[in-house]
Order: structure tokens, then C-alpha cells, then sequence
């Protein structure tokens, strides 16, 4: 497989990695951010039955998330106010959307660097089993 198309696919999961994170929702989650996002790597981990080396490499992942969330919090709230910005006025302001859109995407790629190593030392863990899950769920995350 060339390293175009594993790279592609690392970033995927790792846009999917952060949007389930930033969109699954819980009652403790929606007061407690950093609570809901170990809620969901201890999710992750019993969903796939990680072996405790498997769970140490997520939760360095999930420091390392953290640390992203927390260097990016102004740049995110700025971003925030932006978009109200945005959705306020009369008339969209395409421009700038898009604009928005490439700064986010410049970010992620930003970031990238940091986690990937990270998700490659737990895919090395994997077995063909939580692979399939990991699969599965992502087929049917397609689906809905």
C-alpha cells in the first residue's frame, strides 16, 4: 500500500478520532469536557478489548489531545465568535467561510505530526479481531 493512501487514512481517523469525540455527547460531557473525552477513550478501550499495553498508547494519545485542545483553545474560541459572526449577518459570507475552513484544515494538518506516531504504535497493537471492529464501526458510522 503506498504511503499516499495510509497516510489518507491515518488523517481520516484521525478526523473521525476527534469529530466522535467533539460530537458524541453525554450528560457529564457537557459540563465536563475533559471528563467526557475519558469517557470516551474508556469507551473505545472496552469496545475493543485493549490489552493494557493498548490502553497505556491511548492514553497517551488522549494526553496528547489534550495538550492540542488546550495550546488551541483561544485559536478556537476566535473561531467561535467568527462563525457567529457569520451565521448573524443578513447574507452568508462564502469568502470567508472558506477561508475558516482552510484555517481548520491548516490546523488539523498542524496537529497531525503529534498524534500520528501515537496511532501508529497502537495500530501495530491491533489485532485482526479489533481491526474489524474498528471497521465495522467506521462502515456504519458511513451509513448513518
Amino acid at each position: 500500500m503506498s504511503t499516499l493512501v495510509t497516510k489518507k487514512r491515518v488523517v481520516t481517523f484521525i478526523i473521525i478520532l476527534f469529530a466522535i469525540t467533539g460530537l458524541t455527547a453525554c450528560k457529564d460531557g457537557a459540563r465536563d469536557k475533559d471528563k467526557h473525552m475519558g469517557m470516551f477513550f474508556d469507551y473505545m478501550a472496552y469496545k475493543l478489548d485493549f490489552t493494557p499495553e493498548q490502553e497505556r498508547i491511548l492514553d497517551r494519545i488522549q494526553t496528547q489531545v489534550k495538550t492540542i485542545k488546550a495550546e488551541s483553545r483561544e485559536q478556537r474560541a476566535a473561531s467561535k465568535q467568527a462563525f457567529v459572526a457569520l451565521i448573524e449577518a443578513d447574507e452568508l459570507d462564502t469568502d470567508q467561510l472558506q477561508s475558516m475552513m482552510d484555517n481548520h484544515q491548516q490546523r488539523m494538518e498542524q496537529h497531525a505530526p503529534k498524534i500520528m506516531p501515537l496511532l501508529a504504535e497502537l495500530h501495530a497493537t491491533l489485532t485482526p479481531e479489533q481491526k474489524s471492529k474498528i471497521i465495522e464501526r467506521l462502515n456504519k458510522h458511513e451509513e448513518d
